[in-house]
């Protein structure tokens, strides 16, 4: 076995443990109200957008001239104009409605390990643990519900909406993730060429999706707070 297609089975492992763990762990196990949609895409824009762009920008700083051109596919989308939205996904979230939040610790926690990762780790583990939170998104790979189906069957039922009527960051994602997760799977394949380099991609995705359920766990307390009304 190749050392890329044994990445692509332990990845693909990794992103469905990770699936499995989280379906009862983002607090679905309330009810949902028509109030959560909106701050959990508060916490979205305040945290998790600027952080992204800013891990794939220092990932392609440090890159080959080859990955930079891949990057800066993806970061066409999410920047200046994604063909599916008429729009960056950035301006997206500025255009929808969501609800100030306040500091919340424990996500900024992990925002900080997402940015440790790709500041202080080759470039190519810094892109795993980019790549890995698209993978957990990518319906080719996820055998159960992805994150991004989740959170749209959720806010159908909260807010009583058709699928036509979800807000186009949601309708977006359920495409955008799977597509960038194939665009970028290229690079594994030319650069994983050896146990290093193997071991550095793999490192980059485990220690990725432990932010991120430090930060999907942080989220779902907040909403339980914030949610009651408990802080304003």
């Amino acid at each position: 076995m190749g050392w890329s297609l044994k990445l692509r089975e332990d990845l693909d492992r990794l992103a469905n443990e990770h699936a499995e763990r989280q379906a009862s762990g983002r607090g679905y196990d309330r009810p949902p109200t028509p109030e959560e949609p909106k701050i959990r895409r508060g916490i979205r824009r305040m945290y998790f957008t600027p952080t992204r762009r800013a891990c794939w920008a220092y990932v392609q700083a440090a890159a080959p001239i080859d990955v930079k051109k891949v990057i800066w596919h993806h970061e066409r989308d999410e920047l200046i104009h994604d063909p599916r939205a008429g729009m960056g996904h950035v301006d997206i979230d500025k255009k929808e409605d969501v609800q100030a939040v306040p500091p919340l610790p424990a996500v900024r926690v992990a925002t900080y390990g997402w940015l440790y990762l790709v500041m202080h780790r080759p470039w190519l583990q810094g892109l795993a643990s980019c790549h890995i939170l698209e993978r957990i998104n990518d319906a080719t790979v996820i055998k159960g519900k992805t994150n991004i189906q989740q959170s749209a069957e959720r806010e159908m039922k909260a807010r009583n909406l058709k699928a036509a009527d979800l807000p186009l960051s949601v309708k977006v994602h359920l495409v955008a993730d799977t597509e960038h997760s194939d665009l970028v799977w290229g690079v594994f394949e030319r650069y994983v060429a050896g146990e290093e380099t193997y071991q550095q991609a793999l490192d980059g995705a485990i220690e990725s999706l432990e932010c991120q359920e430090i930060y999907e766990r942080a989220v779902s307390e907040a909403l339980a707070v914030l949610q009651e009304g408990k802080v304003r």
